[in-house]
Parts: structure tokens; C-alpha cells; sequence
């Protein structure tokens, strides 16, 4: 299993820093979204939606904040 984030950054050759900088976010702290290690703070959740063009819920476990994670493949 991986996260949601991971699969859709690798789809569309999204870099850390890319989306760090776009959502106003460290590259540290994307990777540990990416990794699954840490909550996604609710303040995020717009601008990550609107510049992976996806629902947030394909992204975020919104009853935890948590990277949501999926089969890979």
C-alpha cells in the first residue's frame, strides 16, 4: 500500500518542492505526507486539491487527516 499523494505525484512527475512551494508547505514535510507519516493540516487541503486537480478525498482521510493510502498499480 501507498498513499494516494504518492501515486498521483509519480502520475503527473510532481517533484517535493514543486508542491511544497505551491501550497505554501517544507519539502520535509511533503515527504512524510507522501510516506504516510504524518496528518495533512486542513489548511492544505484546498490548494493541494486544486493543483493535483482531484477531490481531496482521493488525497486525505478527512475524518483523520492522514494521507489516505491505495493498492499500488
Amino acid at each position: 500500500m501507498v498513499t494516494g499523494l504518492l501515486v498521483l505525484m509519480r502520475k503527473k512527475g510532481i517533484k517535493n518542492i514543486e508542491l511544497a512551494r505551491h501550497i505554501g508547505a517544507g519539502e520535509a514535510q511533503v515527504s512524510h505526507w507522501k510516506a504516510g507519516r504524518t496528518y495533512i493540516p486542513p489548511k492544505h487541503h484546498k490548494t493541494l486539491a486544486e493543483f493535483l486537480r482531484v477531490p481531496i478525498e482521493e488525497v486525505v482521510d478527512l475524518k483523520t487527516n492522514l494521507p489516505k493510502f491505495v493498492e499500488e498499480g
